[in-house]
């Protein structure tokens, strides 16, 4: 008799705790980029930002206007870093004329970028992951 009460009491604990594990998920769009520049920090910087416009312009609508494009350019780029999921350096070199050049792996949260241009009324297509979107957990 006492398990036929404690069963359902265990079920339901088990579904809540796999609630966070759902909440948590996110979309990811991965592009690799290259940013170039006279100091390491700055073409990190460039490098994130090539990977925002990248992914924003996979959900951009074609038609997009110019006043879109520059809010894009002014409101959203200076602020990619808020964007990235992770961020990996694949290769790094200073050629001979004291450029630093990087190459990495971005991964861009699509939820969080789609969401500020739906914000800043940019004409935002279909939310469709593309094929390098995938889905991945907060660690």
């Amino acid at each position: 008799m006492r398990l036929a009460r404690t069963l359902p009491r265990i079920t339901v604990i088990a579904i809540l705790m796999l609630f966070p594990l759902a909440a948590n998920a996110v979309t990811v769009d991965r592009v690799t980029v290259t940013g170039r520049a006279d100091s390491r920090e700055i073409a990190i910087l460039y490098a994130e930002q090539a990977a925002v416009q990248i992914v924003a312009g996979r959900y951009i609508a074609n038609d997009m206007t110019e006043k879109e494009r520059l809010t894009l350019i002014d409101q959203v780029l200076p602020h990619s870093k808020y964007y990235m999921y992770a961020f990996e350096i694949l290769e790094e070199r200073v050629d001979e004329a004291g450029y630093t050049e990087i190459v990495a792996l971005a991964r861009v949260e699509v939820g969080r970028l789609v969401t500020t241009l739906r914000n800043l009324d940019i004409a935002v297509t279909l939310f469709d992951p593309g094929p390098n979107a995938v889905v991945e957990g907060r660690r």
